[in-house]
């Protein structure tokens, strides 16, 4: 009977073990989940920047007389033309080149 009780008593710690180890793996799975709600949520805000969109900021820029800087821009994305540039680089250039402005704008 005694050995019974000592097994009973394993079994109990052992479960109470197991119990915190759920706990635990409960917790990193919803922090995982909130995590990843976060990034989802955050990629659905960042809005997409397409060739056409760029195409377009530089002609304009171009047109305002930019052309040496869009060339050197363009450049520094390791491009010699537009459609060489990299897409995941269409928003930083996008952003580099909303930075051209002329003297009459300013």
């Amino acid at each position: 009977m005694e050995d019974v009780s000592k097994i009973l008593l394993e079994l109990a710690k052992k479960y109470q073990e197991l119990s915190a180890v759920c706990v635990t793996l409960s917790c990193a799975a919803k922090k995982a989940e909130a995590l990843e709600a976060k990034i989802i949520s955050e990629e659905s805000q960042t809005p997409i920047v397409t060739y056409e969109k760029v195409r377009e900021m530089l002609l304009l820029k171009h047109k305002q007389g930019f052309a040496k800087e869009i060339k050197e821009l363009i450049e520094k994305y390791d491009a010699t033309k537009l459609s060489e540039v990299a897409p995941g680089d269409y928003a930083a250039l996008l952003e580099d080149a909303s930075w051209l402005v002329s003297k009459e704008e300013e």
